[in-house]
């Protein structure tokens, strides 16, 4: 197993495991808290109707409108419980985010070092 420096930005094994188990622990809460055991955190639509109550397709779901309703920009009884789990999903989004960014580069180290071998036989 190849294992690159974290000052490299490829990340160790460590740095992965915590990361998906971060993303893993928030998916889990983002859940509950929604009750909603099969949400699609990644569909947008869901999202909106989560957010929302409506999955009209002007709404958006992107970082930018997260945010807005994590800093409690919406005005409905709601909001605190809205407010968390825009929190969360952003989180949970950096967090896979960084996952994939992570394997991208241990892919592309992989692959150099693969290359060097065959281009260079002992």
């Amino acid at each position: 197993e190849i294992m690159a420096q974290s000052a490299n930005g490829y990340g160790s094994s460590n740095e992965t495991e915590h990361l998906t188990t971060q993303a893993e622990n928030l998916q889990d809460e983002i859940r509950t808290l929604a009750d909603n055991p099969s949400l699609n955190i990644g569909s947008t639509k869901q999202l909106r109707e989560l957010f929302y109550d409506t999955a009209d397709t002007n709404l958006k779901t992107d970082k930018n409108a997260l945010e807005a309703i994590a800093g409690g920009s919406l005005s409905d009884p709601s909001r605190g419980k809205k407010k968390q789990l825009a929190q969360w999903i952003v989180e949970y989004r950096r967090c896979k985010s960084q996952l994939k960014r992570m394997e991208r580069q241990r892919q592309a180290q992989e692959d150099q070092i693969r290359s060097q071998h065959s281009s260079n036989p002992s």
